[in-house]
């Protein structure tokens, strides 16, 4: 017989339209709650999950499944940056969102249009060259890191 390890947890996702989204499924609790997803994949950090409900952004408690926050009306695609605890989204519509990594609250930093017409992919960073893409261009962006 296999001994139950109490701090097991699972994280689901399902593809577009399909629900559940998410299942939480702990042996201490359950929890699901049916959503959708889309096109992106979660990002997790720091015991917390960031990814979409459609198309707002929403972060998501990995110890106990509760949803901490929903906000941000994106969708689009993120990129975590991790050592900085910042979430880089690139929205449909081609803006390139800063929100920061923070599950008490929904905080967007910054936004610029970074390329033009409808784009569903992910950013990428190269060193300190971001790259973001379309079906008609691809636009890269030098980083300079500010402060220490």
């Amino acid at each position: 017989m296999i001994e139950r390890d109490k701090s097991v947890r699972f994280f689901l996702s399902s593809s577009f339209n399909k629900i559940p989204s998410y299942i939480f499924i702990s042996y201490c609790s359950d929890y699901v709650e049916p959503s959708r997803k889309e096109f992106n994949d979660f990002v997790m950090h720091k015991g917390y999950a960031y990814g979409y409900n459609g198309p707002l952004l929403v972060c998501i408690d990995l110890k106990n499944g509760e949803r901490k926050w929903r906000s941000g009306r994106y969708g689009g695609q993120i990129l975590l940056l991790a050592n900085q605890n910042l979430l880089m989204v690139l929205t449909e519509k081609g803006e390139l969102v800063l929100v920061k990594a923070n599950p008490d609250k929904f905080e967007e930093l910054a936004l610029m249009e970074a390329i033009e017409g409808k784009t569903w992919n992910h950013p990428a960073i190269a060193g300190d060259i971001l790259l973001v893409r379309n079906s008609q261009e691809m636009v890269g962006y030098h980083l300079v890191r500010i402060g220490s």
